[in-house]
């Protein structure tokens, strides 16, 4: 082998993937007959090693090998690839992938050479402090197969009337056209010419369908056709549906494409886990997720009877100003406990979207600004919300005394005696409606907090049955189990390459786990994602207007409902009063069954997870640009084909939900 050792700065080895050159293994081996070529400071040597068929016109991917002066390979380099055209020719359509796989491995995948001639590769190389520049010649390039087909199928249609030949390469990419060859043949064999094609598909793991049109075109020779215009922005199984019409016979074939399957060649690889790495899996786990703690602010919070009683409370209209609007108006069972609008609409439509409340025991701050500092005290402010259930306090005393006096006694003991007559169902302490205030402020101090006393109860109770809303183990969830088993087999058939890429930028590159960590894929905190109002509401402060709010509420663990001591209280007592850190920041939300719960964002402003992660990715470029936010939300400058992976291991998180 040929030495690669530099006389100082780093190595850098650039192998065509071809499968008749020697890959590296575990011992160390690595490839043969490589070419030497310096970089244009001497820091760098780049070895090349000839592809035995020539560099394609189209795609074409490479390997490289980063290396310090010691021979130490070095992870983590920053590497920017620009393939540069013949004089003359038009410049590569986007720029390569560049995906680090571990141990100073980088792959650079889809690097588009778009015409035949000689090409340059440009790598510029960053780690640390150390830049430098490797220029490559990439001689010959559409010397070799013009049109490589790597897969071959041959296909029955439905009724067999058609025979076809499927030519495909063996990557079928996201994020940019494709398209492939096919032949058609009749029953008998013989080549069939100018046959009509419907094309339909979709991907059945997620019911998402085709974005694109793509069309069929017959080429010269009898019975062969070129499939144009797909475009795919998920990877993973996508089915593809031609209905196919020549003169009297029609049928339909069915072609499943694998997109972004140049993970299943290095699914061994991808399911392979360095011990930081299932350190850091294990924690999002939900097996990792302790008993829910106690809330020291409600002694009910984990009375079986205050849950039968809150799950009551929580699925009645009757507490509601039309007699139609319950807390599971809002948060549907059905749909993660959250609903499909993206402004919360009860007895009128409110500023944000409705959250979910799955794993809701392990929070410390409420509603999307923190409002709120208890499960009970959340549970209040929507019912005296003229725009949600429309109520009073005193109207919440009076059902309770009609409809729920022998259960709620049950749990918190006699209700105080208070005439009815005496108690107006408006009267509450709101400086919006003075009518309200007038009829709450001419009702004895004493009975105002006795009602004030069964209203927050009312509270304890709903508490103590959203507790119990849980989210059980999602496919993660058990892919982590056979990782800490050691069960190679039953994770790849548990996750498939493609969901595990998606999990390592996750966990990796796209520094998702800086908000969205713990069994709950949160860390039920505040920060800027950069979005501002929506069209027609006021500019939303988020927590900076939530933390004086819930100094400020007579609800919270200080309060005098409260059953904490104020020793207890630590959350509220240390809490970060500085407002302006927090101004346009929200909460962050579990991601547990995110993909069944669209739309997204505290206003509802995205309408599919693939715009909220394209939404963080242009935060990259307003950082970069020096216009603001802190670099707790910077994900990586992570690619199309990079936020589509994520998307898909998303979509792993799905798991049924339990409750009382």
């Amino acid at each position: 082998m040929t030495s690669w050792r530099a006389a100082s700065g780093f190595c850098v080895f650039l192998l065509a993937l071809m499968p008749s050159i020697a890959r590296a293994d575990a011992s160390g081996q690595h490839y043969e007959k490589g070419l030497l070529v310096p970089s244009e400071k001497g820091l760098f040597t780049v070895e090349i090693v000839p592809s035995a068929s020539g560099l394609v016109v189209g795609l074409n991917s490479f390997e490289l090998i980063l290396h310090d002066d010691a021979g130490r390979e070095v992870p983590h380099a920053e590497l920017t690839v620009v393939p540069l055209a013949p004089e003359g020719g038009k410049p590569a359509a986007a720029a390569p992938n560049v995906r680090e796989r571990g141990g100073g491995l980088y792959s650079l995948e889809d690097v588009q050479l778009g015409q035949p001639g000689d090409w340059v590769l440009e790598i510029r190389i960053r780690e640390g402090s150390r830049k430098d520049t490797v220029r490559l010649t990439l001689h010959r390039v559409g010397t070799g197969p013009p049109d490589r087909a790597d897969i071959e199928e041959t296909l029955a249609s439905y009724d067999g009337h058609f025979t076809v030949g499927v030519w495909r390469g063996a990557f079928v990419p996201m994020h940019q056209i494709y398209g492939f060859r096919l032949s058609l043949k009749s029953r008998d064999g013989t080549p069939v010419t100018g046959a009509e094609f419907i094309i339909e598909g979709g991907m059945p793991a997620h019911g998402h369908g085709l974005i694109s049109k793509p069309v069929v075109l017959p080429e010269q020779e009898p019975g062969l056709y070129r499939v144009q215009g797909f475009k795919f922005h998920m990877p993973g199984i996508w089915v593809i549906r031609f209905h196919i019409r020549d003169r009297e016979t029609r049928d339909t074939l069915l072609v499943h494409l694998q997109v972004g399957n140049r993970a299943e060649a290095n699914a061994g690889e991808i399911h392979t886990w360095t011990e930081d790495d299932v350190r850091i899996l294990t924690s999002l786990w939900i097996e990792s997720l302790p008993p829910p703690p106690p809330n020291p602010s409600n002694a009910q919070a984990g009375n079986p009877a205050a849950a039968a009683l809150g799950k009551k409370l929580f699925f009645d209209p009757r507490f509601s100003g039309n007699l139609e609007v319950s807390c599971a108006t809002c948060h549907r069972p059905d749909y993660g406990f959250t609903d499909s609008l993206p402004l919360a609409h009860g007895m009128g439509t409110t500023t944000r979207r409705t959250m979910p409340l799955i794993g809701m025991a392990y929070q410390t701050w409420f509603f999307w600004d923190g409002r709120k500092d208890s499960l009970w005290s959340q549970a209040l402010g929507p019912l005296e919300s003229p725009v949600e259930h429309g109520i009073t306090r005193t109207f919440c005393f009076l059902k309770i005394l009609e409809h729920y006096r022998e259960e709620y006694e049950a749990v918190f003991g006699p209700i105080p005696e208070i005439d009815p007559d005496t108690c107006p169902p408006v009267a509450r302490p709101s400086q919006d409606d003075a009518e309200a205030m007038a009829a709450w402020l001419g009702m004895p101090e004493e009975n105002r907090d006795s009602i004030n006393r069964v209203y927050a109860n009312m509270g304890k109770a709903i508490e103590a049955y959203v507790r119990t809303i849980m989210p059980q183990p999602s496919r993660f969830d058990d892919y982590v189990r056979h990782l800490g088993k050691g069960d190679r087999k039953a994770m790849m058939d548990t996750l498939t390459a493609e969901e595990a890429l998606g999990l390592r930028l996750f966990i990796g590159k796209g520094q998702c786990i800086n908000c969205h960590n713990s069994p709950l894929f949160s860390n039920g905190e505040f920060h800027d994602t950069g979005l501002r109002n929506v069209d027609g509401n006021p500019e939303d402060p988020g927590r900076s207007a939530g933390i004086p709010a819930v100094l400020e509420d007579e609800f919270n663990c200080l309060g005098p409902y409260s059953d904490a001591t104020p020793e207890e209280c630590v959350e509220l007592r240390f809490m970060d009063t500085a407002t302006e850190k927090f101004t346009h920041a929200f909460k962050t939300v579990s991601l547990r069954n995110v993909a069944l719960r669209p739309p997204y964002m505290h206003a509802g402003q995205f309408n599919t997870l693939g715009e909220v992660l394209s939404s963080y990715r242009e935060i990259d470029r307003i950082f970069d640009a020096g216009e603001g936010y802190r670099p707790d939300i910077r994900h990586g400058r992570l690619t199309d084909e990079e936020l589509g992976l994520i998307e898909g291991f998303l979509w792993t998180l799905n798991s049924p939900l339990e409750g009382l």
